[in-house]
């Protein structure tokens, strides 16, 4: 990591793009695979009311394109390092160091990832539409052999489609060590992840699911105002 450049709608560091407004306790909005921080839109207007909130976009996606060509860049643990940097920003302009993370899909994932890495600099969890992963290996080799084909699918290029990809079952074997709240959303007709978020309710012990009535994957774009509503309500009930 190096400079950072300003411009009118965020920083670009190192390639990666992000954007801070508000005031109050620090949140990080990560979006899923193949969307970009505009799925955001709605949520950021709204939570940045009350909090310091930042969205981005993951390498390789939208105004982070230029990040890197290598895909050694897009594992799990290189994207671990882009959110220490990013959680350093935002603390930075919060002036307070635990932050609320909330990831929709593929964000979820790397939400978790951070929380099971350093539960203690984590204050809570949203997850929207997300989940752990997968422990058997077997299920694990089929969801990556899918990560070119949705990289393809979405506009990407190859070399990105690491940034999906699962190796092992760490998020799973940790679950039961994450005891900041956690809030799950999910539309009812977005069935995909229906068993990774019993797992989690089953595994960590503080955990709260709400289901939105015909949503599908996107329920946080779809459902915003029903989606903000209750991450507000979480987050006070949090302190």
């Amino acid at each position: 990591m190096s400079k950072i450049v300003h411009s009118g709608d965020g920083e670009m560091f190192d390639g990666i793009w992000l954007q801070i407004a508000g005031a109050g306790p620090p949140v990080l909005l990560t979006h899923g695979f193949g969307d970009d921080a505009s799925t955001w839109d709605a949520l950021f207007r709204c939570l940045s009311q009350r909090y310091t909130v930042m969205r981005w976009d993951l390498p390789g996606h939208r105004k982070s394109v230029g990040y890197s060509r290598n895909p050694r860049d897009y594992e799990r643990e290189k994207v671990g390092e882009i959110f220490d940097y990013l959680l350093v920003r935002l603390r930075e302009s919060a002036l307070e160091y635990n932050v609320h993370l909330v990831g929709h899909s593929l964000g979820g994932y790397l939400s978790l990832y951070r929380a099971v890495r350093e539960p203690h600099s984590v204050r809570s969890l949203v997850l929207i539409a997300s989940g752990p992963g997968f422990r058997r290996e077997k299920a694990r080799t089929k969801w990556n052999s899918m990560t070119d084909k949705a990289a393809n699918i979405f506009g990407l290029e190859s070399y990105v489609a690491p940034l999906c990809r699962q190796k092992d079952s760490l998020i799973l074997d940790g679950l039961g060590r994450l005891h900041m709240p956690i809030l799950q959303i999910c539309g009812s007709l977005d069935t995909h992840y229906s068993e990774g978020m019993k797992v989690i309710e089953q595994s960590a012990p503080l955990v709260k699911t709400y289901i939105a009535d015909n949503a599908k994957h996107h329920v946080h774009v779809s459902h915003y105002e029903e989606v903000a509503n209750n991450i507000l309500g979480f987050f006070t009930g949090v302190g």
